[in-house]
């Protein structure tokens, strides 16, 4: 298909322009579609949203491409943008931000996107937190308060939820998507602020995106955000199960925030997604990075993220992160040195956790318990870490 292809648009007297890329305008949401003819063709593929394809060549009304993996196809030209590759790379427009705050045993991640609009992930602890978190969240959204957007409780467990009415004074959010029964939040003035929000909705695994359904809830600019799984019905650990799991995309770079999904939400995601879609470059450790039911190996062997990012406090019951684990996220993120920071981890012992505190490391591998407020910045290529317990910026990756 690729050279018949080809082969007629230039026999038609087309030119191949082999220095440029082709990606979705600003005016496309989700994605563009790829077919094998420039008009009423059969759809070969999707180009989201942030993702860029090679220009091989161009008619009035479409640009022939090349997809990452190989699928050769035309898509319409009045909904693209099109990329030099005569010199730098031309930069995506604004810059995707992923702050992971420090919440003690808890869970609160915003993502600040490309055209400045926000999203808030939980908000949770386990224990009080001071007023540095709200005076964090509010200097990363700057003064327009109603920049943020969104806000998806991924699960009804406390320490992901009981921060949000405290941290959300004076916000006007335009919807709050959750995966549970409202039964299922035992917080009778979480439930309270719950309904008195805009745009309260129930996701479930018919809101969940393919790879042939690019689907969005939640508009990032020019990233793309997705659901992958939602209020899915397991036989055990029913609740962290439920979990929503995110998946955000902004040209080359990809993250994944599970909740605390579990084992079972592992083996779908893994039978549902193929190993490309799931190869992300960030993983938001589920659990707080305890490995049991979360985090299993192989899961984490598909991901092969470069850069781990657990929420949780230190000495924590469940020795959290084991040393085991923290071994195999090493592996992953071996190619690319991260700012020097220091991480605490555990080995099992006969009267419980063995904690190695405070040991040197260069990988992407970070504990808020240690490293405080984590930022992870993306221009669509590369990324930057930084860290509230660290002032030497991270080198970018390729």
């Amino acid at each position: 298909m690729r050279v018949v292809l080809l082969g007629l648009l230039l026999a038609a007297g087309v030119p191949a322009l082999a220095a440029e890329l082709v990606t979705p305008s600003a005016a496309v949401r989700e994605f563009i579609t790829v077919r094998d003819a420039e008009t009423k063709g059969r759809e070969l593929a999707r180009l989201l949203v942030g993702q860029r394809a090679e220009l091989l060549g161009s008619t009035p009304s479409a640009h022939l491409v090349r997809l990452a993996d190989g699928t050769v196809g035309y898509v319409v030209r009045r909904f693209t943008q099109t990329l030099s590759l005569d010199g730098p790379l031309v930069p995506l427009e604004g810059e995707l931000e992923l702050h992971f705050l420090d919440v003690g045993e808890g869970d609160a991640t915003l993502l600040v996107c490309p055209d400045r609009s926000s999203l808030l992930i939980d908000a949770g602890s386990t224990g009080p937190v001071d007023k540095t978190v709200s005076s964090y969240l509010d200097a990363a959204l700057g003064a327009d308060k109603s920049r943020l957007d969104t806000v998806i409780v991924t699960h009804p467990d406390p320490q992901h939820f009981n921060l949000l009415q405290l941290l959300l004074r004076g916000h006007a959010l335009r919807q709050v998507l959750h995966a549970s029964e409202l039964a299922d939040y035992d917080d009778a003035r979480f439930l309270s602020w719950l309904r008195g929000q805009n745009g309260v909705r129930r996701l479930g695994m018919a809101d969940v995106a393919s790879e042939l359904r690019p689907v969005t809830q939640v508009d990032c600019g020019g990233a793309l955000v997705q659901v992958l799984s939602a209020g899915l019905a397991t036989r055990t650990d029913w609740l962290d199960n439920l979990s929503v799991v995110v998946k955000i995309s902004f040209g080359d770079f990809s993250a994944l925030l599970p909740g605390d999904a579990g084992a079972e939400v592992e083996a779908s995601l893994l039978q549902r997604y193929s190993p490309a879609f799931l190869d992300v470059d960030l993983l938001k450790l589920a659990d707080g990075g305890v490995q049991g039911e979360s985090n299993g190996p192989n899961f984490l062997a598909a991901l092969q993220p470069q850069i781990s990012v657990i929420s949780n406090a230190g000495r924590n019951p469940a020795g959290a992160p084991h040393g085991t684990l923290l071994m195999q996220l090493q592996s992953f993120a071996a190619a690319v040195e991260g700012p020097p920071h220091t991480l605490s981890f555990s080995y099992r012992g006969d009267d419980g956790p063995r904690w190695q505190e405070n040991r040197a490391l260069r990988q992407h591998v970070y504990t808020t318990a240690d490293a405080g407020n984590i930022v992870v910045v993306s221009d669509g290529s590369g990324f930057s870490v930084r860290t509230a317990r660290s002032a030497v910026p991270a080198a970018a990756s390729d």
